[in-house]
């Protein structure tokens, strides 16, 4: 079982598909899975992520899985197809057009392990594609998380939290796909159920648009 599975849903990012591979695929945690899932991508994407795992050593190549969509289904069935799929201990999101720090990863898993977190949050980094902007501090009570989540001091959004696999599956918390707020609609349930969330005190340098 790997430690870490990144769910990445593709869809018209061929200008930044290979920024984000590379950022993933030179992770410093080496026992991880890479779960893209392509939603029917009408540009190049594919085609230049293959080109990027092709160049990867044997070990890391084999952690690369890429599942294709029938057809154009949005991001939300993208991330519930790739949570469905995902067989690491903890997983957690990156979005396509982003790009994560070396060691981020690794340090997020790390500190879930350390401490037996269910949920483990960090900082993050705006950016406007090409340019970091500013980082984002995350105002969670972690003795109370949930009310930091309903109250919205803490962004809802999955790319800056490390979520234990078993968390989902036992209490079973599925990606919903038929609402207009799917990322905070399973925050509030992730964090209903969690135990004991931690917080990745400074900036964590993943990045998102």
């Amino acid at each position: 079982m790997a430690k870490v599975s990144v769910v990445i849903p593709v869809y018209g990012v061929e200008a930044y598909i290979r920024r984000c591979a590379r950022s993933l695929f030179g992770q410093t945690l080496n026992d991880m899975e890479f779960i893209f899932v392509d939603d029917f991508t009408p540009d190049r994407s594919i085609d230049l992520l293959k080109k990027e795992v092709e160049q990867l050593p044997p070990p890391r190549r084999k952690q690369v899985r890429i599942i294709n969509l029938p057809q154009n289904m949005g991001a939300a069935k993208a991330r519930e197809v790739g949570i469905k799929a995902a067989t690491g201990e903890y997983i957690i999101h990156c979005d396509s057009d982003d790009w994560v720090e070396r060691d981020a990863y690794r340090k997020m898993y790390d500190c879930a392990k350390r401490h037996d977190y269910d949920i483990v949050i960090a900082d993050y980094c705006e950016h406007d594609g090409n340019r970091i902007l500013r980082t984002v501090h995350q105002d969670i009570n972690v003795k109370d998380p949930l009310r930091s989540v309903i109250a919205f001091p803490i962004v809802c959004s999955l790319f800056n939290k490390l979520v234990k696999r078993s968390l989902l599956n036992n209490n079973e918390i599925y990606y919903p796909i038929c609402h207009m707020q799917e990322d905070n609609v399973l925050c509030i349930e992730m964090f209903y159920y969690a135990l004991h969330v931690g917080y990745l005190e400074g900036c964590t340098p993943i990045y998102n648009n």
